[in-house]
């Protein structure tokens, strides 16, 4: 049987038994080579096997970064998020904001907006507000807003993170 036909399949059981539903941009951008190769070298648990293919992803979109190509880093990125356990919300948010970039360098602006908003989201719920990773993440925001034309939109969220900044510095 040819590895494509079984290899999605077998990643979505896997998912199923940690407990996860896997996303449309795990869907789309899972090579099912990267399936194969994480299960077959994981430690024998779901969960490394999905952590397995995560990492596979990660290095397939930094690859991807190298060559260029930000729309293809920008499916790997969301994909990995896509398969981080929600016990690490953290973990998913920086997936997401690196997919956001990704996309945003992509000019795939709608596919950044929704990363980048999910993004911060899960920080804003799981951070203290002064967290520098809030701040980045308003940061990141801020200028897909104002690549948008939303300046006032932009400069609030600039402000947010400013502030958060400083907090920081102690100032």
């Amino acid at each position: 049987m040819n590895s494509r036909v079984w290899a999605w399949p077998c990643l979505c059981v896997l998912a199923l038994l940690a407990g996860m539903t896997l996303g449309a941009h795990a869907r789309a951008a899972i090579d099912p080579a990267i399936v194969l190769t994480a299960t077959s070298h994981s430690s024998g648990s779901v969960k490394a096997a999905l952590e397995d293919v995560a990492a596979d992803l990660l290095a397939a979109a930094e690859a991807a970064l190298g060559r260029q190509d930000h729309a293809r880093a920008a499916e790997q990125f969301a994909a990995a998020a896509d398969l981080v356990a929600t016990s690490d919300p953290l973990l998913r948010a920086r997936y997401l904001s690196r997919s956001g970039i990704a996309a945003q360098q992509a000019g795939r602006l709608d596919a950044a907006l929704a990363a980048l908003r999910e993004a911060l989201e899960i920080r804003e719920a799981n951070l203290p507000p002064t967290h520098s990773s809030l701040g980045a993440s308003l940061n990141n925001l801020a200028h897909l807003v104002g690549q948008l034309g939303q300046h006032e939109r932009a400069e609030a969220l600039f402000r947010r993170a400013i502030q958060i900044d400083r907090r920081a510095l102690g100032e």
